[in-house]
């Protein structure tokens, strides 16, 4: 408040004159309303001078008076002018020298920059000791000058009701994807969140945090980038510290002091933190810096605790007061509010550089944004296109209000909006999600986890980077996902959904291991709208613009919340259980918008427009991998990653795959695995048992659905192999060994398993009577390389040492020819081509089941083995066609073999 002393003889002649003409009431109404003024109480004094003005219009002093009740007010000081301006031609000589003065703030306030220049020359002729002060005011005069000349043309809003009221709303902070707002009504203790849907504010909600009313000083200091995480001022005139607390909807359960290198004995306001929560800004007017508020910065230390706090320097700081900083996503600019820097007059906000690896330049933002009026507190969207304030906007609304300015700068930043999902079906679930700056080996320190309830997390990133983010999920492995971020010169959004699936064999009630799936979409939408060459190839003879889909999509992506970052979840919640807002309430959670939005993008674009959107999106980018438990280690050893002085261990998402790619290389021809070089990793996953009755060999059905997934399962994961082997008690007959395990496999393969996956034995042991050894046992594996190349005949089984035949003739003393009457013979004299599909060291009868629909079997001795062939050719182009019929029925390794005079030819 200003005091505005008159000459006493002025105010007698006036009162005098007055007295002389009017009434006892009049007399008394002016008596009345002189006491209010000279008591400097102008709001109640206003009033009867207006009215008494009304009355002797023509009297300079009342206008005077009216003028100074006026220049006392915080939203009506340019009312002042016409008044001042009166009393002063009426008799300037009777003003004192701080009329000028006055009036010269008056002009600058109402943007008559020449009239003020003017004024502040009389000014200085009359008080000449304050030339200096003079002269910055007229600098400021010529910044305005300038800065209304250079007006920006851009759009600015009032986003009105429910954030804005008839009280004051002041300090609005958006989370950096403009998904909420927090403020504070102005000489209030009660802090407000908004939250941002289909282009418009809605659903204000008081947050409530215990004990404020123990500090006389209680104002809102800021928010953290996803907006989790609330800043508070909290002390009283002589010294206000810094809080924080983690928002939980409505309530903030708890507020914590920063430490000392922040808070100190005089005055901490307004905080601003890193998106990677390593460093921390804020305003103070501790002893040390270059005068007023400073802003200064302090950073993590490798305890995580804050350290020493600096002062930001000379080109940021200046000899009067720097407030509200708020450092964007992008780490390379800073905003805040400042009366010392070049100003338009008062505060106005200003926006700093960070490069090599210091502040170098202060400007700024420019006109409409800045007024002539005081301008505080400045939160910028991570996208740089819009921008939200507290103004009065030359006191038009008499309180303040939050406005909107639509930036047409586009900062080039990734924001990365996503889900995390578990569980077979997917739901949300509590998770934590670290990010590896993989250039400088370090772990970001500030954690972005996602939101247990809804899922949904969000990070933001520079361009020209490449991250691995590492995500932990309870009951899963952790999983490293890599981040690249090409160096854009557009604002990416990057949707990414991350969905993590237990791997179960139901049949066995078993979880052998568990699936990660990781989808990103990125649009950049600004930089196709640039391309002339997208616009081109769109037909043009219709209705269907393809701008318009461009814009419609943007829409989308803002309005859809299934990869977004907001807390509908929450808020939709409150809503159902407070009754708030009807028009908001579930099940339609305003998602007749949504879908409208979608029928209009499917209404509005083409074939080719759909075409042209796709060729020029990076769109739909999957990574898929799937892990396996070793059944023989109970705490299995993940590959190990140094960060600095850390270590995680966790499954690296893309190298897995490309490892798995690599080791299923085969070279057909040599029968030689190219990745030899790699040392073989080889997992039991798991296993089961298909028993038998006695003296069968044949599957009950029992056991149809078990092996069935067993072979889907081996079907749709190439890295895992599988391990037949068959057993018969003392009491059975050996054969039984290979006939159940040969029956097993052929269920396999008539499930289309791939007969190269499998390896079939037996184990006959003439001691053991158990009944339990009437079964076979099944083990999957998993490798990194092929367990069973090409030219081993998986088909043949092997007895244990132990196993003999009866009545069996010795093969390595076999006759090169079998004669039987169960099975084809070679002739002596004949000369032809058949096809071989397996060997063992045991004779088969023809009713195995190995041999199931097979016809013209051939048997015969040879190295010791007795081998088995299908069907007899006159040359080799007949048989090479049967083998390659007979390979596709699941006898992978049949190959061609000639027989002459009743001899194999080598």
């Amino acid at each position: 408040m200003r005091k505005f002393i008159i000459i006493i003889g002025i105010i007698f002649l006036g009162l005098s004159s007055l007295l002389a003409q009017n009434s006892k009431d009049q007399k008394t109404l002016y008596k009345t309303t002189q006491e209010a003024f000279n008591k400097e109480q102008f709001g109640l004094a206003l009033p009867l001078l207006l009215k008494y003005d009304s009355i002797y219009h023509g009297d300079y002093v009342i206008k005077y008076q009216i003028g100074v009740c006026y220049l006392n007010t915080e939203f009506e000081r340019t009312k002042a002018i016409p008044y001042i301006e009166f009393a002063m031609k009426s008799d300037r000589t009777a003003m004192p020298s701080e009329v000028y003065k006055d009036l010269a703030e008056l002009y600058h306030l109402d943007y008559r920059i020449e009239e003020s220049a003017k004024m502040y020359r009389s000014y200085q002729r009359l008080e000449p000791s304050e030339k200096k002060w003079v002269e910055k005011q007229l600098f400021t005069l010529e910044t305005a000058k300038i800065l209304l000349n250079d007006s920006l043309n851009i759009q600015i809003e009032n986003i009105g009701p429910p954030v804005n009221t008839e009280c004051s709303e002041i300090s609005p902070y958006i989370s950096a994807d403009e998904s909420m707002m927090y403020y504070q009504e102005k000489d209030s203790r009660s802090f407000f969140v908004a939250y941002y849907k289909n282009d418009k504010w809605y659903q204000k909600t008081k947050l409530d945090i215990p004990n404020l009313n123990n500090y006389k000083v209680v104002r809102f200091a800021g928010i953290s980038p996803s907006g989790d995480q609330i800043f508070v001022q909290l002390g009283d005139s002589v010294n206000t510290d810094l809080y924080y607390g983690d928002n939980l909807l409505k309530t903030c359960n708890q507020l914590d002091r920063f430490n000392d290198h922040i808070n100190s004995k005089y005055h901490e306001s307004s905080v601003s933190i890193s998106p990677d929560g390593s460093t921390l800004y804020f305003s103070s007017d501790r002893p040390g810096g270059f005068g007023g508020y400073d802003i200064y910065a302090c950073r993590l230390d490798s305890n995580e605790h804050w350290g020493k706090a600096e002062n930001l320097g000379p080109v940021v700081n200046s000899e009067a007061d720097e407030l509200q900083p708020f450092i964007h996503p992008s780490l390379g600019k800073l905003y805040f509010s400042s009366n010392g820097h070049k100003t338009m007059g008062g505060f106005d906000i200003f926006e700093a550089f960070f490069y090599n690896n210091q502040w170098q330049e202060v400007k700024n933002v420019g006109y409409p944004i800045n007024t002539t009026f005081d301008e505080k507190g400045y939160s910028i969207n991570a996208k740089g296109s819009a921008a939200y304030w507290s103004s009065s906007r030359n006191d038009q609304t008499l309180h303040y209000d939050v406005y909107k300015v639509f930036l047409k700068e586009n900062i080039p930043l990734t924001l990365v909006k996503g889900k995390v999902l578990a569980g077979d079906p997917p739901k949300p679930i509590e998770a934590q999600i670290q990010v590896i700056d993989k250039a400088t080996h370090t772990l970001l320190k500030y954690v972005y986890n996602p939101n247990p309830k809804t899922g949904n997390y969000l990070l933001i990133f520079p361009p020209g980077k490449d991250y691995d983010m590492v995500v932990r999920a309870e009951g899963y492995k952790p999983y490293i996902i890599n981040i690249y971020l090409p160096n854009q010169t557009y604002f990416y959004e990057n949707f990414q959904e991350i969905i993590l699936s237990p791997i179960r064999v139901n049949s066995l009630g078993a979880t052998i291991g568990e699936e990660i799936k990781v989808t990103n979409t990125f649009y950049d939408i600004y930089s196709q709208q640039k391309d002339s060459t997208i616009s081109t190839s769109v037909d043009s003879a219709t209705d269907k613009k393809y701008d318009q889909l461009l814009q419609l999509i943007e829409k989308l992506i803002i309005t859809t919340d299934t990869l977004g970052l907001s807390k509908a979840a929450y808020v939709t919640e409150e809503i159902e259980a407070t009754g708030n807002d009807p028009q908001m309430l579930e099940p339609e959670k305003d998602y007749d918008y949504l879908f409208g939005l979608i029928e209009e993008a499917i209404e509005t674009t083409d074939s080719t427009a759909l075409r042209v959107l796709d060729e020029n999106s990076i769109n739909h980018i999957t990574y898929q991998l799937r892990y396996f438990y070793d059944i023989d280690q109970m705490n299995e050893q993940l590959p190990e990653r140094y960060i600095l002085n850390d270590t995680i261990f966790a499954i690296n998402l893309l190298s897995d795959q490309l490892k798995q790619k690599q080791a299923l290389i085969i070279e057909n021809e040599n029968h030689k695995i190219e990745s030899e070089k790699l040392k073989l990793i080889k997992k039991r996953i798991t296993e089961c048992t298909i028993q038998f009755e006695k003296d069968k060999a044949e599957i009950t059905p029992q056991y149809y659905e078990r092996l069935s997934e067993l072979a889907q399962l081996l079907n749709h994961n190439p890295n895992l192999y599988i391990r037949v082997t068959g057993f018969a008690q003392s009491k059975e007959d050996p054969n039984l060994a290979i006939s159940r395990a040969t029956e097993v496999r052929q269920y396999l393969a008539d499930q289309n398993l791939d007969l190269h996956k499998t390896v079939t034995e037996a184990n006959y042991n003439s001691a053991s009577s158990l009944k339990s050894n009437q079964k076979v046992e099944i083990v999957i594996f998993e490798s990194n390389k092929a367990l069973y190349a090409d030219g081993v005949f998986n088909m043949a089984v092997k007895l244990n040492p132990n196993y003999t035949i009866e009545n069996n003739s010795n093969p390595k003393q076999a006759s090169n020819s079998v004669n039987s009457n169960e099975f084809g013979s070679v002739d002596a004299q004949s000369s032809f081509y058949s096809v071989q599909i397996a060997a063992g060291s045991n004779l088969l009868g023809i009713k195995d089941p190995f041999f199931r629909k097979q016809k013209a079997i051939i048997v015969y001795s040879h190295n010791g083995l007795y081998k088995y062939c299908l069907g007899r050719f006159a040359n080799h182009e007949a048989a090479s066609q049967y083998k390659n019929e007979l390979r596709k029925k699941g006898f992978g390794d049949a190959f061609v073999v000639q027989f002459i005079n009743g001899k194999r030819v080598e």
